[in-house]
């Protein structure tokens, strides 16, 4: 059997000062972001553990002088981070407040750990952490957005947990296990929060964490060197905590004829019914809307 394959020309993408280019990075670098941030710093929190918070809070200031790639070979696949200096690509700054963190203590973290059914496990989990978050969405430094640095040990009780039934994994529906998702549970229970969070896994701050391979979606799983992670965590929190788009594609001529809607299908926990939500809707160019539903 023969199959025909064409390369499909990359799109340009719409950045700062009308600026156009292929490569969201390289165009966040020579533009900034297409809508800026109001002020000059984004307010971060990070919630986690003790070890976790400090990992967040010295790399997000090893941030601010940037990273070298350490992948050699595709220079402009495996990109530089500038830093948050001369170069800055988001055109502002990312801060951790002392009065901006809230640690979950060791015997809280031990207990959750030590917890043998996996429903409540997951729940003692998010009750923690909603627990947390709610005392920065209580203080009088709100930030604009939050992190939720899971320390390993919590992620390996916890991320397990749902695929802990017979054939069920965490990509696939909940019918092998009565343990709610982790991810979508806390999701769900943030939602009334002023401010939106990022899961953040402890191997990405800190480069000494190893996350056991059965928490891996594939034993080959590599996790990005420095420059990388942090080219992908810093655009994430400079999308929620700014609400601000930093890139676009480039209009067509002709186009605006189609909407696009993102669905997604799962089961409850019993496994008998089958449901459906609407997570996102946006045009051709990638103008969108986040439904709450």
């Amino acid at each position: 059997m023969q199959f025909e394959s064409k390369i499909l020309d990359e799109p340009l993408l719409e950045f700062g000062d009308k600026y156009s280019h292929p490569d969201p990075r390289l165009g966040l670098v020579e533009a900034g972001p297409l809508q800026t941030h109001l002020g000059e710093i984004i307010n971060v929190a990070v919630v986690g553990s003790a070890e976790t918070i400090e990992h967040a809070q010295d790399f997000l200031e090893s941030a601010e002088s940037g990273f070298e790639s350490q992948s050699e070979g595709l220079p402009n696949l495996h990109l530089d981070f500038p830093g948050l200096k001369n170069r800055n690509p988001f055109r502002c700054n990312f801060s951790i407040a002392p009065e901006a963190t809230s640690a979950l203590s060791k015997s809280e973290i031990d207990r959750i750990v030590k917890e043998k059914d996996d429903s409540k496990a997951v729940t003692m989990a998010v009750d923690a952490i909603c627990r947390n978050l709610q005392s920065l969405d209580d203080g009088g430094s709100r930030p604009e957005v939050a992190i939720v640095a899971l320390p390993v040990n919590l992620i390996e009780r916890v991320w397990v947990a749902h695929a802990s039934g017979k054939g069920t994994t965490e990509k696939e529906d909940s019918g092998g296990s009565d343990a709610p998702n982790f991810r979508g549970l806390l999701k769900a229970r943030t939602m009334n929060m002023n401010f939106p969070i990022q899961i953040v896994w402890e191997d990405v701050i800190n480069d000494k964490a190893k996350i056991p391979r059965k928490i891996k979606e594939s034993s080959d799983r590599r996790i990005q060197d420095r420059a990388g992670r942090t080219w992908n965590l810093l655009t994430t929190l400079y999308y929620k905590g700014s609400s601000r788009v930093p890139w676009r594609r480039m209009p067509r001529e002709g186009e605006y004829k189609a909407c696009y809607i993102g669905i997604s299908f799962y089961r409850d926990v019993s496994g008998q019914q089958l449901w459906t939500s609407s997570a996102q809707m946006f045009d051709e160019r990638g103008r969108g809307f986040i439904l709450r539903a």
